[in-house]
């Protein structure tokens, strides 16, 4: 087995790291028996943006968030605090931590069914952006006994591409026609919030992406944040994506727009039929850790990972034989992230026979600790010896493959000389989260 030499370096720090990380829904309010527990899951993931879609399919039986379910009779006066069903908005919504940034998506839940029953565009434009604005203003404002979330992001519809009509029952172009109309309202009414789009389909579709630039130019507006889907299973493929959208930004002198990814994950191994490999083993945590740690040198502003509670795509679960809600191993290389993220200054990392599928971030914590986020994404296996000059004991946690429910137990790690030795899962997959002290 070969072996990888690894050099933190706690003296020579390399500016901030930031926490990207944003997630698809939140703690559920249709379980109650095990609310509180997934309540702590999602306030421990310590995610810095939510935004929800899908989050019906998550709480089934519960009308939440979508605009036809808050406002089910589209014929009545938008102006009237008694036509809104706000209470399980509210209620799930109240849920999220205070500090945490909200993008609120005005639109549908996606249709697998016959017929369309919700995505198809409102029959009056203005009437829809008028009830977006009473909407905004109950969760902002406290209008109808409303409330006051911390709401800083503004969407529309999800995937509105040519030919995905699940989730917006229409043309691209129809669906720019009432950005437009929404846009300048929602803009007019809450001059401080951000609005953007179009949160694009699967692959963040440039072309796609040129078309709405292109439609909000001619409309005289700019957008404060462009968005976009994107999966695969090629660990650059994320990275390269959000390079290729910076670039088409600074084509249309947006370089100042922000840059978010509305969905993401490691992709299926095949969509049809579904096969989700990956999906909940140390495999996807190691996609999903060293996606973020490549993004980290880009523009992005966030990355929403999809999804929290759903069952084909989620973070979390309910252990049966143990009754409690758990989280699966993509939850903890998350939450891995973020605790790095809370570091003071980001540090120099440097290998010798690196190959490609390993990566690797490094912080200093305010009282001196270094920390070391190293992730193998169907690696080659090899034998990792680090050095931290100074630093004399060092701790660690994992996830591999066969270890369940150990992924937040500390270990401690073999120190022979100046060298820690760590050597790597034998298939090549793994997140290791190590902390050194002097």
């Amino acid at each position: 087995m070969k072996t990888t030499k690894i050099l933190v370096s706690p003296q020579k720090k390399e500016g901030a790291l930031r926490n990207i990380l944003g997630i698809n829904n939140s703690t559920q309010i249709n379980d109650y028996y095990h609310l509180p527990e997934r309540k702590r899951l999602f306030d421990e993931l310590g995610a810095k943006y939510v935004r929800h879609h899908d989050c019906v399919g998550e709480n089934p039986g519960i009308a939440l968030v979508d605009v036809s379910r808050i406002f089910p009779l589209f014929h009545a006066d938008a102006n009237d605090p008694k036509n809104y069903i706000f209470g399980p908005t509210d209620d799930y919504l109240s849920l999220i931590p205070e500090d945490m940034i909200i993008e609120f998506r005005f639109g549908e839940q996606i249709e697998h069914s016959v017929n369309r029953y919700r995505i198809n565009p409102p029959e009056d434009y203005e009437k829809w952006a008028d009830i977006c604005v009473n909407i905004m203003r109950h969760l902002t404002e406290g209008w109808a006994n409303g409330l006051h979330l911390n709401i800083q992001y503004l969407s529309f519809y999800e995937e509105p591409n040519d030919n995905f009509e699940r989730i917006f029952g229409a043309p691209f172009d129809e669906f720019l026609k009432l950005y437009v109309v929404a846009h300048k309202k929602l803009r007019a009414a809450f001059p401080h919030m951000k609005i953007g789009g179009p949160a694009t389909g699967y692959h963040y579709d440039a072309q796609t992406c040129e078309r709405f630039l292109t439609c909000l130019q001619q409309n005289g507006l700019k957008p404060d944040f462009i968005s976009g889907d994107i999966y695969d299973r090629n660990i650059n493929y994320i990275p390269d994506k959000v390079r290729e959208i910076e670039q088409l930004l600074e084509r249309y002198d947006c370089q100042d727009t922000e840059i978010f990814i509305t969905e993401w994950h490691i992709g299926p191994a095949k969509w049809r039929p579904f096969n989700p490999k990956g999906f909940f083993d140390a495999e996807g945590a190691a996609f999903s850790a060293s996606t973020l740690i490549r993004l980290m040198d880009t523009k992005l502003e966030g990355a929403y990972f999809y999804c929290w509670g759903g069952a084909s795509y989620g973070l979390v679960y309910v252990d049966r034989e143990l009754g409690v809600a758990k989280g699966y191993p993509t939850y903890y290389a998350l939450k891995y992230f973020t605790e790095l993220t809370k570091c003071d200054a980001r540090i120099s990392v440097t290998a010798e026979d690196k190959e490609d599928l390993v990566d690797f971030l490094a912080g200093i914590t305010a009282d001196g600790k270094a920390q070391l986020l190293l992730s193998c994404y169907d690696a080659e296996p090899c034998n990792f010896e680090i050095t931290v000059p100074g630093y004399s004991t060092a701790r660690l946690k994992r996830i591999v493959n066969g270890e369940k429910f150990a992924e937040e137990t500390w270990l401690p790690l073999e120190k022979t000389g100046d060298v820690f030795t760590l050597p790597m899962a034998e298939d090549g997959c793994g997140v290791y989260f190590l902390e050194f002290e002097q």
